[in-house]
C-alpha cells in the first residue's frame, strides 16, 4: 500500500504501461462525480482510499481537493500474498489484513474499488466491504462499477481520474472471463452495512453505484436508478 500528499511523486505503475497506452479508452463517471460533490466540509485533508494501482493522473487530480491518497492494487497483491486457498473466507480477511494494514484511527471520505467487485466472490465483497466500514468516515462514499456483460477483462483495468467525471481506463490483459453480472440485491444482500445512495447504468457497460454506510438505527431503505449517457 503506498500513501501519498501533497506534492506528489510519479511513479509508473507496474502493469504494462505501454500497451496500455494503446487502448485507452475514457468513460464519463456520473458516480464518481456524484460522490465528489458530496464530500462534507472537513477540517482536516480528504483521505482518500484507491484499490487499483498507482498512476501519476489520479494523484494529480486528488491534489487539488486538497487530499491524502492511498493507493492499494488490492487484486494484485490478493494474486500475490501468501493467503491459501483452502482457508477459504478465513483466509481472505486475513489477506486483507495484509494488504490494508490501516491504523485503527483511519477514517477515510472517499473509497474508489473501481471493477474490482467483478473479481471477487459475493461473500468477498461481503467481508472486504465489512473490513473497509471500520476504516471509513460515518457518511464516506464507496464508489464500485460493475460490468453487466456476460464476458468481461480477465482482470481489473488501471483507472485514471482525468476530471471529476471523467475516468481513463487501461486493460491490463487481453483475455476475457465470464462476468459475475451482479445485480443490486446481491450487492446489497452481501453488504448489509451500506446502502445504495445513487445508481447509474451506462452504455459503455458499467453499472456504477455509489455505496454508503448503513446508520446503525436504518431499517431498509431504497435507491435512486439513473440511465444516463456516458458523453
Amino acid at each position: 500500500m503506498r500513501r501519498t500528499s501533497g506534492g506528489f511523486s510519479r511513479r509508473p505503475s507496474e502493469h504494462g504501461e505501454t500497451r496500455a497506452q494503446e487502448e485507452l479508452s475514457r468513460h464519463r463517471s456520473l458516480a464518481l462525480g456524484y460522490a465528489l460533490r458530496r464530500l462534507p466540509p472537513v477540517e482536516h485533508k480528504y483521505e482518500v482510499l484507491d484499490l487499483g494501482a498507482a498512476c501519476g493522473e489520479t494523484l494529480r487530480f486528488y491534489s487539488d481537493l486538497p487530499s491524502k491518497i492511498f493507493f492499494a492494487d488490492f487484486f494484485s497483491e490478493l494474486k500475490s500474498s501468501a493467503a491459501d486457498p483452502e482457508e477459504g473466507l478465513d483466509g481472505f480477511v486475513r489477506a486483507c489484513g495484509d494488504i490494508l494494514p490501516f491504523p485503527g484511527r483511519t477514517r477515510f471520505d472517499l473509497i474508489n474499488t473501481w471493477d474490482l467487485f467483478n473479481y471477487l466472490s459475493l461473500e468477498e465483497i461481503g467481508a472486504l466491504g465489512d473490513y473497509l466500514a471500520r476504516f471509513s468516515s460515518e457518511i464516506a462514499p464507496l464508489v464500485t462499477f460493475i460490468w453487466i456483460h456476460g464476458r468481461i477483462p480477465a482482470q481489473p483495468q488501471r483507472y485514471a481520474v482525468l476530471g471529476e467525471e471523467t475516468v481513463e481506463h487501461r486493460p491490463t490483459s487481453r483475455s476475457q472471463t465470464d462476468g459475475p453480472r451482479y445485480k443490486e440485491p446481491d450487492l446489497l444482500r452481501t453488504l448489509p452495512g451500506y446502502r445504495v445512495t445513487k445508481s447509474f447504468l451506462l452504455r459503455n457497460g458499467f453499472q456504477e453505484y455509489v455505496l454508503q454506510p448503513r446508520p446503525q438505527s436504518q431499517i431498509g431503505g431504497g435507491s435512486d436508478w439513473y440511465i444516463s449517457d456516458p458523453g
